[in-house]
Order: structure tokens, then C-alpha cells, then sequence
């Protein structure tokens, strides 16, 4: 007879799957990936039987006949059991299908199937069913769901090729709903010449490429507790961090905020924003854009000094920072432009502390709203200065697998005191340290004050 299972109870995994080690040659050939990267939560529960090929199962007579046919890896729910001869077979529904299939508990095909609706005795005798190909297992596996509301990443990027002095590759994406198949592709462009590619947050070296394989090492992948505003992949609204999306047949380009330091247009940004790129552009609030060039640089604190040839508008800058907890500060910026838009946005918090990660000295925690786009941006207080630059987030799945809670828009903005350096010796930056009383001056007018000030920086 065939008999119902109950449920299993639903536990928490992290999948985190990298097919690479940093610094070490690899080899794709055509076809095959250069990077795999899977970093996110799901939910298990309820056991499963995936197929190890695709199949096809056929037979039967008259009201019990089928033909239905499942893809390689596809999951299938164990919903009952089935006994056969006196052996215990799991039960798996296949969509198509009225009837539940026994599976033996080496993973192949039983021959027998039984109503899904009355759970009767096996059917079999002139009834009996068959696999193709007959040597079809099925493994017995969990039910994944990816967790929402978490940092999410499943990308792939495969080498297609090399044409026209052109390394083509294939960017792949998989969102929370479909885990397997890509939901997202795009063609990349790099020059044949490239020594080094910067894709999202990875920086990869090109040892050697033709047509047939490439030979590369992955440097960076920028992981960590504290995680940069590098690009992530992810489609869902809930989780998705790409500072942009490139266009078919465009290099791919990182985005970051930068914010003006003088009138004969030097500018301020983050290192890790501009880092291992040989074209950056300044587009400004009206939508005018002027090439940039890296004039010096503080990797250690991510810290970028730019110019570009064009008046400005600085904002000044506090030459040491005077805060305390609880000031109000906010920030202008240009956060995921591909999907929220070009238009600046400002959002708004307190200084929660006067330290970053583990008491570092550097930087400020702050609750400012922040999102992938806005490394870079001024920390701007009541008083129009900017008293810290933002950097990066408390990472939330990390942070999550080590505290077993998500943290709740922990964010953190470099000191002005370690941008000082790296401007002085080409600018002489308006500073105003002394604070002033701001009861009477509107939020609102601090911020139309300093949009003229605030640059999106597109660097590839």
C-alpha cells in the first residue's frame, strides 16, 4: 500500500561555493566558467529526489497511461511511500502526471506507480511503466528556498571566446525564484590586450587567452565582514546590489559618488571605486560629463584624489573631525543608478558611534540609508561640511553566520582627518571647523547647497 509522509522541520544553510582560489592559475577552456560564486541563505525543508540525467516515463493502459518527462537535476518531492514486493519505495510526483512513481532506495526506477489521489495499491502487472534511459538514480536531496531579505549572490561568468583582438565572455545571474537555470545573461567585452579585468566586485589577471582557452588568476574578490560597494548580482528586489548594469557589448563599469574639494575641479571618491581602471567619468547633477584622471591615491584608507577640467563648487571640508554621537549628518549620492535612476538622492541619520569594526579609529558608524553607488559620497553634517567620506557596510549574511542576527543598517563613513592627507598637497580645501547654531536653518537648504558639489564617477 502506498502511505503519506509528514514534513520535515525547515533549517538554515549557507551555500557558499567559489570554483577558484585566490592567486592561483586556472585554465577555461570555451564554454567552461571562469568564476562561480554562490553566497546566500536558504531555507531547507522536506525531503526531495533529484535526477542525475533527463528521463522520459512511459507506459501504462487506458486511464492510467503516461508519457512525462523530468530535466536533469530537477527536484522532486518525496509526497508518500510505495511498497513493492516488500520493499519500501519513496513516492515522487512528477508534474504531467496523476500518478506518484516508486523510487527504490537505491535511486532507480521501480516500474510501479500508484494514484496520487486515493493512494490504492501499486499499479502494475500489464501496467507496468518504464524509464528511459534506464540507468536514470535519484538522489536524495533537501528542498531549497533561498532566504529573502538577505544579501543574495549566484553569478557565473563563462569564456566564450576571443574575435576581432576581443575577449568575449558570458555573464550569468540566478535569482531567489530559480536557483538553476540563469535568469539574467549578458555579453562582456574586454580587449585582447587586457592584463587585468575588473568584473563586479573580482579583480582578475589574464595570463594568456586564445581562442580556444584562457589562462587567468583571480586576485581580489573583496570579501569580508566589512564589505566594500562593489557590485553583487542578484535581480531580486530584496537583495540586489549592482551599481550598474552594463550595455550590450559595453566594458563593465563600477559606479561610486565622488564629491568636489575645489573650484578648478579636483574631487574626492573612494580608491576601490576607480581601482584598476583606465577610464573614469565625472557626470554631474545636470547631466554634463568630463573625463577624470587618478592624480593620487590612498589605497590603505580607500581614499581617491581625481581631477577633471571644469569649474566646481566645493564643499568644505572639516580639516579634523568634531562630532559627537548622535549628530545629525547625512549623505548625497547616487545609489544603484540602473535601476532607482540618475537623479541625486539624499538620505539622513545620526552618528551612532566614533569608531568602526572592532573600535577601528578611522571611521564613524552612522544609521545614513546607504546602498551599493554611494561609496564615495560626502558625510555632510548640520553645518554643510563634510566630516567623513562613506565607505562600506557591516555585511549582513556574514555577520548573521557569526552573531546569528542581521544588523540593522550599520554603516560607516571615513573620517575626514585621513582624507586631509591626500588633498593637501594639491588643494587648499575651504574648511569651516567651527560648528554653528543651525536651529533655524532648514535640513532642506543644506542639501540644495551642496548638489552642485556631488558627482556620479563611472570608472572602466
Amino acid at each position: 500500500m502506498a502511505t503519506q509522509t509528514g514534513s520535515v522541520s525547515p533549517e538554515t544553510k549557507h551555500i557558499s561555493q567559489k570554483n577558484y582560489t585566490i592567486g592561483q592559475d586556472k585554465i577555461a577552456y570555451v564554454g567552461e566558467p571562469l568564476i562561480i560564486f554562490k553566497d546566500y541563505l536558504v531555507l531547507e525543508s522536506g525531503a526531495m529526489l533529484q535526477a542525475s540525467n533527463s528521463f522520459t516515463i512511459a507506459g501504462g493502459l487506458l486511464d492510467v497511461a503516461v508519457n512525462v518527462s523530468g530535466s536533469q537535476e530537477q527536484k522532486f518531492s518525496i509526497v508518500g511511500s510505495i511498497d513493492v514486493e516488500g520493499v519500501k519505495c519513496n513516492a515522487i510526483e512528477i508534474p504531467g502526471s496523476r500518478l506518484v512513481f516508486g523510487i527504490k532506495p537505491d535511486g532507480t526506477f521501480s516500474g510501479v506507480a500508484a494514484s496520487f489521489d486515493y493512494w490504492t495499491s501499486p499499479i502494475k502487472g500489464p501496467n507496468i511503466y518504464t524509464i528511459t534511459p534506464p540507468d536514470t538514480r535519484f538522489v536524495l536531496c533537501k528542498m531549497q528556498r533561498a532566504l529573502e531579505g538577505v544579501p543574495y549572490t549566484n553569478i557565473e561568468l563563462i569564456y566564450s571566446g576571443l574575435s576581432d583582438s576581443t575577449i568575449h565572455l558570458l555573464y550569468r545571474e540566478y535569482t531567489l525564484d530559480n536557483l538553476i537555470r540563469p535568469s539574467f545573461t549578458q555579453e562582456l567585452l574586454y580587449p585582447s590586450s587586457a592584463e587585468t579585468i575588473r568584473f563586479q566586485n573580482f579583480k582578475i589577471s589574464v595570463n594568456s587567452v586564445s581562442g580556444e582557452k584562457i589562462i587567468y588568476s583571480v586576485l581580489e574578490d573583496k570579501e569580508g565582514l566589512a564589505k566594500e560597494f562593489r557590485p553583487k548580482s542578484g535581480s531580486n528586489n530584496n537583495s540586489i546590489e549592482d551599481t550598474t548594469k552594463p550595455k550590450q557589448g559595453e566594458k563593465v563599469a563600477s559606479s561610486g559618488t565622488g564629491f568636489f574639494v575645489s573650484s578648478d575641479g579636483y574631487l574626492v571618491t573612494s580608491f576601490h571605486v576607480v581601482e584598476g581602471t583606465s577610464q573614469i567619468t565625472v557626470r554631474d547633477a545636470n547631466g554634463s560629463e568630463y573625463p577624470a584622471k587618478l592624480v593620487k591615491s590612498d589605497p590603505k584608507n580607500d581614499v581617491a584624489l581625481l581631477k577633471v577640467q571644469c569649474a566646481a563648487k566645493p564643499i568644505p571640508v572639516a580639516p579634523y573631525v568634531n562630532v559627537s554621537k548622535g549628530d545629525e549628518v547625512f549623505t548625497i549620492g547616487y545609489p544603484l543608478p540602473e535601476l532607482q535612476g540618475q537623479e541625486q538622492k539624499a538620505t539622513f541619520g545620526r552618528v551612532n558611534a566614533l569608531t568602526g569594526i572592532k573600535d577601528d579609529i578611522r571611521f564613524v558608524q552612522v544609521d545614513v540609508p546607504v546602498q551599493p553607488g554611494n561609496s564615495g559620497g560626502p558625510l555632510i553634517d548640520r553645518n554643510g561640511r563634510v566630516v567623513g567620506m562613506v565607505t562600506h557596510i557591516l555585511a549582513q549574511v556574514e555577520t548573521l553566520i557569526v552573531s546569528g542576527t542581521l544588523p540593522q543598517n550599520v554603516n560607516y563613513a571615513l573620517k575626514s582627518d585621513y582624507i586631509m592627507p591626500v588633498i593637501r598637497p594639491y588643494v587648499n580645501p575651504i574648511n569651516n571647523q567651527e560648528k554653528q547654531d543651525t536651529a533655524n536653518i532648514q535640513i532642506s537648504e543644506i542639501v540644495k547647497k551642496v548638489e552642485p558639489s556631488v558627482v556620479l564617477v563611472i570608472a572602466k
